[in-house]
């Protein structure tokens, strides 16, 4: 239960918004003081806003250019430093990203990655392209075996 100070209700937390930054994890209004708020306000809400992207026009570019970077899809290989077994996949997200997904999200019991020391794999984009060219590269390795060898444990993974 929380107190909202706009409304001066005591209110259970499901009726607060979410926040990682308080405390105790919600926003200090509830949200029916925050949407009354929203729609009494829109005008001056969205010339705020208007400001802040003319003030910030660079910056947000740049933001939106990096996003874009970083979603290229790739065809990627996962290798083992040590015994030199691999794992060829595809992605749109940062690679980086993807990557830590096989160390910390692998549910398959039998995974090498799963509990492993990162420092020991090391990770290369192969091919950047459209989804459509990734997805086919991707495709075409695994089915014909192309640069793969008994070292490859997409089977033994998935």
């Amino acid at each position: 239960m929380k107190r909202c100070p706009k409304c001066g209700e005591t209110k259970d937390l499901t009726k607060f918004d979410k926040c990682r930054r308080t405390k105790s994890g919600v926003q200090s209004s509830c949200k029916a003081c925050r949407k009354q708020y929203r729609d009494n306000n829109k005008k001056k809400i969205a010339e705020g806003d208007k400001r802040y992207y003319q003030n910030n026009r660079e910056k947000i570019a740049e933001s939106k250019k990096q996003r874009i970077l970083n979603t290229i899809p790739c065809v990627y290989r996962i290798m083992s430093k040590t015994s030199g077994i691999y794992y060829i996949g595809s992605t749109t997200q940062p690679l980086g990203n993807r990557v830590n997904s096989h160390f910390h999200k692998v549910s398959c019991i039998d995974s090498p990655f799963t509990g492993k020391d990162k420092s020991n794999w090391e990770w290369h984009e192969l091919f950047i392209g459209s989804k459509e060219e990734v997805r086919e590269l991707e495709r075409y390795m695994l089915s014909t075996r192309v640069g793969i060898d008994k070292n490859c444990i997409n089977k033994q993974l998935w």
